[in-house]
């Protein structure tokens, strides 16, 4: 009996685990209909500002005011440089396969939206001036009168300032290791690196301070965000190796690949606070991910289910504008389905129509007020129209996106051919025979002109026949 049991345990606890596998890892895997390249708003709007000049940061070394590091340089300089690329963010990326396939493919970054960039500001770079350096280091600092100057001077309506402070230290210490059997020295050096960054906005007519934004982020008591602490270790005559203290599983430690030393640390953490930062007063492009919903089709319209999904397989192969057809094609025909409304507002939001966008959007939810992912996209449609306005009051004007197919005829029309006869080139029995199909073979109909239909043949072959020699498949 207790063999039994412990074989019902086993079974148990594999079955459990096994569930847990897939789980794990098979839904993850589970790819997504479309996975494109969106751009976000920033997470400050800031109304009415278009020319930003960078007047530097102070920059404090284990909490002592120094002039002769270039960490306030080098943060300006990437700011500048990020807030100038027009489709920042777009990146070739790692793409899950589906639950059927094993690992990742690398994909190209794409966009439908690159008539809209990222560098809505006009950038003046003055970290470097002379007075912006010397009311650096006076003990007042930017005075309210000092910072509108300095707007009328540079031409700005708005200036990027802060404070950067690094803090770090050395500990060396000496541990045993095994090699070759024998226990030998091995000295170690573990250093610490920590990067925090304020920056402001400032706005150079009142000298009021328009955002204002401190890396890490203090409301993330546990973030390691810009906190490096490592190991450096080597024995007489090996080679140096690095161990990280922490590791992933302990939440992990911001240090860059390889790097071991103070200065190449901390540009690593400005680098990735000037892309944060870029992020919160400017837009930026990120991968989005969504899924179409099936169409639940009723009566006549139910056999259009095989043109929802080729409208589907048209999107994941990145053609849109056939996917778009189809969709709006069979929105013609059935103007409540609430899935379609949904699928078509995708699209709208995927290439920047954003106005059609929301009124695809609310139709669905006024259809479906209860269906989440509808809620989502009115709200998600929302502050892409605010982000809009804000742009407009700077003088950027988002054109529309011109779909080259607007829609097509998805009531698919079949022929078959009464006798054997001629197909031609053009709708005139006078022109080229394109072919002479046998009786009762069937072909797809592609359009009608008069009495004449232009029929699909072999391969990418078209011919004309008329409508005499063929009957309508039901």
């Amino acid at each position: 009996m207790i063999v039994k049991t412990t074989k019902r345990c086993r079974y148990a606890v594999t079955r459990f685990l096994t569930l847990l596998l897939i789980m794990i890892v098979i839904f993850p895997l589970q790819a997504k209909d479309l996975e494109v390249f969106v751009i976000q708003p920033p997470k400050v709007m800031v109304d009415n500002v278009k020319t930003i000049a960078l007047v530097g940061f102070r920059v404090l070394e284990n909490n002592k005011l120094t002039w002769t590091s270039d960490y306030g340089a080098e943060l300006s300089g990437y700011i500048t440089s990020l807030l100038l690329k027009k489709q920042r963010g777009v990146v070739d990326h790692e793409k899950k396969l589906s639950f059927t396939g094993i690992g990742f493919k690398t994909v190209k970054g794409i966009t439908f939206q690159d008539r809209i960039g990222c560098d809505i500001y006009t950038i003046v770079d003055r970290s470097t001036d002379a007075m912006v350096v010397e009311q650096q280091k006076s003990a007042a600092g930017f005075t309210d009168s000092v910072i509108v100057e300095m707007g009328k001077m540079f031409g700005a309506q708005a200036l990027i300032t802060g404070d950067i402070s690094v803090t770090y230290s050395e500990r060396k210490f000496t541990e045993k290791k095994k090699i070759d059997g024998k226990k030998v020295p091995v000295y170690c050096t573990e250093l610490s690196v920590n990067t925090t960054v304020n920056i402001r906005l400032i706005n150079t007519e009142t000298a009021e301070i328009i955002a204002s934004q401190t890396y890490p982020d203090p409301s993330e008591k546990k973030s390691k965000a810009f906190q490096c602490k490592r190991v450096l270790c080597n024995a007489e005559g090996d080679e140096p190796t690095l161990r990280e203290i922490g590791g992933w599983l302990s939440g992990g430690w911001d240090c860059g690949d390889g790097l071991t030393d103070v200065q190449s640390i901390a540009k690593y953490h400005l680098r990735n606070i000037a892309n944060q930062y870029a992020g919160y007063i400017a837009p930026t492009f990120a991968l989005e991910k969504y899924n179409f919903k099936k169409p639940d089709f009723k009566g006549e319209m139910k056999k259009y289910k095989n043109n929802a999904k080729e409208a589907k397989e048209w999107a994941k192969k990145m053609k849109l504008h056939r996917a778009y057809a189809i969709y709006n094609g069979l929105l013609e025909k059935d103007e409540y389905n609430t899935a379609l409304l949904y699928n078509v507002g995708v699209l709208e939001e995927v290439v920047g129509n954003y106005s059609a966008a929301e009124e695809l959007f609310a139709e669905a939810l006024d259809g479906k007020p209860n269906e989440k992912d509808f809620k989502k996209a009115v709200i998600r449609i929302e502050k892409h129209l605010h982000f809009e306005e804000m742009l407009k009051k700077i003088g950027i004007k988002i054109t529309p996106f011109q779909w080259k197919e607007v829609d097509v005829d998805v009531e698919e029309k079949r022929v078959v051919l009464k006798e054997r006869t001629d197909v031609f080139a053009d709708p005139s029995e006078n022109s080229k025979v394109v072919a002479t199909p046998p009786k009762d073979r069937t072909f797809k109909v592609l359009s009608q002109e008069g009495e004449w239909f232009l029929l699909k043949l072999r391969g990418k072959k078209k011919g004309y026949i008329n409508v005499r020699y063929v009957k309508i498949v039901e």
